[in-house]
């Protein structure tokens, strides 16, 4: 504020110019962020290639360390790899793990603009995390997925109307952790019949539940080759992370809102995800999605 105007307001004898004063200052302000909201429409309008977005959070990590001297290394390890093991597109796969809710996000809804709230029933204000992991290879197909229940022990009612072949743990956090992500290499390793001829390259980043010595001993073993991403460049160069998981949300929350619309009065427990991910996973782990996806990432290049 000028400095004139603080004097104008602090000076004592104009005690009875401060209301009035104040009221007219809130006024201006208030129809100066109007004509800034109304500038913007009207730019909008004139130039239809803008847009107004939110921005997604990106941390400092990830901002300076996705460049070419950091992802370049990536690309020649991953250019080798094609040529020694004479890969083929059905033999490279992604995976990566999401984390799942017991309680949906609310969703855009049409409503009058004179309603200033708009209320959703949710099951709870913060619901149980269950983490699942993703697997799809660059041909569009995906194998079934790897759950993690927040439970001591697993039980089979957990699975109820899954996606067909998921395999499912059972950890108190609800995390990936290295002895699980071991079982999830199996449960890989079950589907694509790898051998130490006959090699599959799995794509994964680097997070620490992925880096084990047992892990490495069993690929070694039985035929599959990991190749971790470079730090902090997952939310660029991982199909999964990128286009996959951001539909399978949207469709999860949808399926959700079904499940409450069928169940009311009830709120959505962990053995009630299995049933709910199985009507949300054909539809987001489709084999357009996934082809077109990872074809769009992992070209030979690091441009």
């Amino acid at each position: 504020m000028p400095w004139f105007l603080t004097h104008f307001l602090i000076f004592p004898a104009l005690d009875f110019i401060r209301p009035v004063f104040g009221a007219i200052l809130l006024r201006i302000v208030i129809s100066g962020f109007a004509a800034t909201d109304e500038s913007t429409q009207v730019s909008a309008s004139r130039h239809s290639q803008l847009s107004i977005r939110t921005p997604e959070p990106t941390s400092i990590a990830r901002a300076t360390t996705f460049n070419k001297t950091n992802v370049g290394p990536f690309f020649d390890k991953l250019k080798q790899l094609y040529e020694e093991l004479s890969l083929t597109p059905e033999r490279i796969y992604n995976v990566d793990e999401t984390a799942l809710y017991t309680s949906q996000k609310p969703q855009k809804v049409v409503a009058e603009s004179r309603v200033k709230q708009v209320a959703q029933l949710v099951s709870h204000e913060r619901g149980e995390t269950i983490t699942m992991l993703g697997i799809i290879n660059a041909i569009g197909n995906s194998l079934p997925p790897c759950l993690v229940f927040p439970r001591k022990q697993f039980k089979l009612h957990m699975i109820f109307a899954a996606p067909p072949g998921t395999h499912d743990f059972a950890n108190p956090s609800g995390w990936m952790t290295k002895q699980l992500f071991v079982e999830c290499l199996r449960h890989i390793h079950r589907h694509v019949r790898s051998t130490p001829e006959n090699k599959v390259l799995v794509i994964l980043d680097n997070h620490e539940s992925h880096i084990s010595i047992e892990a490495v001993d069993y690929c070694r073993d039985n035929g599959i080759v990991l190749l971790s991403l470079p730090p902090h460049c997952s939310h660029k160069r991982q199909p999964l992370d990128r286009t996959i998981f951001g539909p399978l949300k949207m469709h999860y929350n949808t399926a959700i809102n079904s499940w409450m619309y069928n169940h009311p009065g009830n709120r959505q427990t962990i053995h009630d995800v299995a049933g709910i991910l199985g009507a949300a996973y054909s539809r987001a782990f489709t084999l357009d999605s996934c082809h077109q996806r990872f074809q769009g990432h992992w070209h030979l290049s690091s441009e």
